[in-house]
């Protein structure tokens, strides 16, 4: 069965109010209504008349009446017999949209200033997209008036089967579909353990008997009368659906209208590539309830960072030894679509080393060939739930060294493997340091950062 009911925008929002304010859509005489250009500071600044972004549509519609929609179905003028006295060219104009609470595009319905004996329906569908950071329970219609504020519609009936909003209008002007109740930002990205700030804000300002789209939809706090008008219950903070969310989700604790989201310690279960979880709240708008949500995505690579050094060593080249030698890598540790980690942008860093000589005999060669410790070639990754083993190939390099015309040390050239497991919890301050080498050799010191 189709359900169809008035949404959070409609008739049922304003009687919920009614005895503090009027909501007139438009004049019983069917023109645009025409406001006082008066304001007393109160009320939202206007907005530009949107220009035009696209060709018109048009349909000639006569007394038998008939039906039109723009060119991306984003828009469908549904209007009844009786409704015209004489045959009469509509027009469905794209235009831009300069309301601040906007969802999607907006339109000129044309003749501008057109009016009807009977209502006509405007209707605007409504998709997942138009849904970030708020409900199809708090979307809405809205029209520019004469003074360029744009009227929130009392009448405003949600479909929910059919993903509609329809209301019904005596007149032609610019036509919206807006979100009366936000929560913001409706899309974030965090790092690992990292926190986003949300804010939950009503996009409409009452002033007599009219209800505008606030200019600035995004504005936080209680100024004016949004206390009276957004209610937010606290303890309905949620992640994917869980109250406070947990440690494998991430966290939110919340107020009476924000919130802080704390990412989890490694990512959740990804979905499509992303880790992506929902941030929900329960609020009273107008007298009704509607859950509003925002989605944070967790970024879950790391970059990692080795250094090498040996004192006393025999890596210089053969038959000598070198006070000490010394050699860097990075690499990142990027997520792939399906959820694991790949190695990518290797760096390999110089290797770099002291004084050589010759033990038995006290001889200072000089170095010709410099030695390469390790140089990366490639890397590969093991996860368990818990934690990361990466592994990366490459060679190393002895050098030569020569005195006096004699090579006391041919080059040579072998393969190698160095690696590092790490502890995905235990990240302090975004860093594991100090962590050995998962390799026989055991002399590379490695570093682990979030990114």
């Amino acid at each position: 069965m189709s359900s169809y009911a008035p949404s959070l925008v409609g008739w049922r929002l304003v009687a919920a109010l009614a005895t503090a304010f009027l909501v007139v859509a438009c004049s019983s005489s069917g023109s645009t209504p025409t406001h006082s250009s008066s304001n007393d500071g109160s009320l939202p600044p206007p907005s530009p008349v949107g220009k035009t972004t696209g060709a018109v549509v048009t349909k000639t519609i006569g007394a038998a009446g008939g039906s039109l929609s723009s060119a991306d179905g984003g828009i469908t003028v549904d209007i009844p017999a009786g409704s015209l006295a004489t045959d009469t060219q509509i027009g469905i104009q794209p235009i831009e949209n300069t309301t601040s609470s906007a969802v999607g595009g907006a339109f000129r319905l044309t003749p501008t200033g057109q009016t009807f004996t009977q209502p006509v329906q405007v209707s605007f569908p409504y998709t997942d997209a138009d849904l970030e950071g708020t409900a199809a329970e708090a979307l809405g219609i809205a029209y520019q008036d004469d003074q360029g504020r744009w009227e929130w519609q009392r009448d405003t009936v949600l479909d929910s089967s059919a993903r509609r909003l329809t209301v019904q209008t005596t007149h032609f002007s610019d036509w919206s579909k807006v979100g009366g109740v936000q929560l913001r930002p409706p899309n974030s990205t965090v790092k690992l353990n990292a926190k986003v700030s949300l804010v939950a804000t009503i996009c409409v300002k009452s002033q007599d008997k009219y209800v505008y789209m606030r200019f600035i939809c995004n504005a936080s706090g209680s100024d004016d009368d949004l206390a009276d008008l957004l209610t937010v219950n606290a303890s309905t903070w949620k992640v994917d659906g869980a109250t406070g969310g947990n440690p494998t989700l991430g966290t939110v604790k919340g107020t009476t209208s924000e919130a802080v989201y704390t990412a989890p310690a490694k990512k959740p279960r990804a979905v499509g590539g992303k880790s992506t979880v929902t941030v929900s709240v329960e609020t009273t708008y107008l007298g009704l309830k509607a859950i509003i949500f925002a989605h944070v995505t967790i970024t879950g690579g790391y970059r990692v960072t080795g250094a090498f050094k040996e004192l006393k060593t025999l890596l210089v080249c053969g038959g000598s030894e070198s006070t000490d030698i010394t050699d860097t890598v990075e690499f990142s540790l990027t997520p792939t679509a399906d959820d694991r980690l790949t190695v990518t942008d290797i760096k390999n860093g110089t290797t770099r080393h002291g004084a050589v000589r010759v033990p038995i005999v006290g001889i200072k060669p000089t170095v010709k060939v410099e030695p390469e410790v390790f140089t990366a070639k490639s890397g590969s990754v093991d996860m368990t739930p818990n934690s990361v083993t990466a592994s990366l190939d490459g060679q190393s390099k002895v050098g030569s060294c020569h005195y006096g015309g004699v090579i006391l040390g041919p080059v040579g050239i072998s393969d190698a493997h160095i690696g590092v497991t790490f502890d995905i919890d235990k990240f302090v301050g975004g860093k594991q340091s100090n962590l050995p080498d998962d390799s026989s050799y055991q002399k590379w010191v490695w570093t682990v950062t979030q990114q």
